[in-house]
Formats: structure tokens, sequence, C-alpha cells
């Protein structure tokens, strides 16, 4: 079994520890992890406490440096060791819980990244003591709107 297969097929927000416990076992006992059979539990401990973050999608590169190193601890006071095998394979799992986002359906668009959001504020708000070119526009327009309400009113009034 590839370490790609341990990703939730339904998408992080349904990520759950005992799931994950059920693939890895299945993948160390087909063959293709079994080097990590002494370092099963220790993983499953930890990805535990940070089950959360990875449903939300928010498992990144700080929480993975925290999880390793919790890992290296749980995994030395039970003395058992993590060869260099077993870190890149780890790391690997790591980084296939850590491409867990959120479904597509709850992403924002590009265009209201946080960039282009930057971009649209400096463009269409104004600056304290200052006023841009959209404000400009918008109160020539409603000036405008109200002169031509006022000349047809006193047009009225006048006849």
């Amino acid at each position: 079994m590839d370490i790609n297969k341990l990703k939730n097929p339904r998408g992080s927000g349904s990520f759950r520890v005992e799931d994950f416990q059920k693939k890895l076992s299945q993948a160390i006992r087909q063959g293709g992890l079994t080097h990590l059979r002494d370092n099963q539990f220790g993983l499953v401990r930890v990805l535990k406490d940070k089950e959360k973050a990875i449903r939300r999608g928010q498992f990144g590169a700080r929480q993975q440096k925290n999880i390793w190193s919790a890992l290296k601890k749980l995994e030395k006071e039970a003395g058992v060791d993590i060869s260099s095998a077993d870190k890149k394979d780890i790391q690997k799992i790591f980084q296939v819980l850590g491409d867990n986002k959120k479904n597509d359906s709850t992403k924002k668009p590009a265009s209201h990244s946080p960039a282009a959001l930057r971009r649209l504020n400096r463009d269409n708000t104004v600056n304290i003591g200052r006023l841009n070119r959209l404000d400009i526009t918008n109160r020539a327009k409603r000036l405008e709107d109200m002169k031509i309400t006022i000349t047809m009113a006193s047009a009225v009034a006048i006849a």
C-alpha cells in the first residue's frame, strides 16, 4: 500500500485517527510500510492530538515539526529507535495529511485572496484626510443627480 492511500478519500473534513490507524495497520501488513510496525502506536498517539487541525486543513509545517518532536520524545521514552527510513516515511505521511485541504466548494475564489483584497481596499477606500478617485467619482455622480433633481423641481415650481 502506498503512503498516498493513507489520505482520507472523502476529504479532510472527515479525517479520523481511528480510520487512519486501520489504513496504517493494513499498509504495514501488506508490506509497504513494514518498518513502521514499531512506530505505529506512537504515530497514532501523537496524531490524535492534532486530529482537529488535520480535519480543518491546518496541518502545516509548524504543526508537523511540533508533532515530529513529540513523536521523537514519545519513542525515546518507549525505547523505540526511529531509523532514517522511518523518519522519511513518517515525514511523507505528515505531508500527505498536511495536503488535506478543505473541500474546493468552501474555498474562496482566487480573486478574494488577501493580496487581491488589499489591492481592492487600497483602490476603493477613503484614506483618512484624503479622497481617492472612486470616492470623488461617486460624490460627483451624487451631486449631478441632486442638480438634476433640483433643476426639475425648480422647473415644476416655475410652471
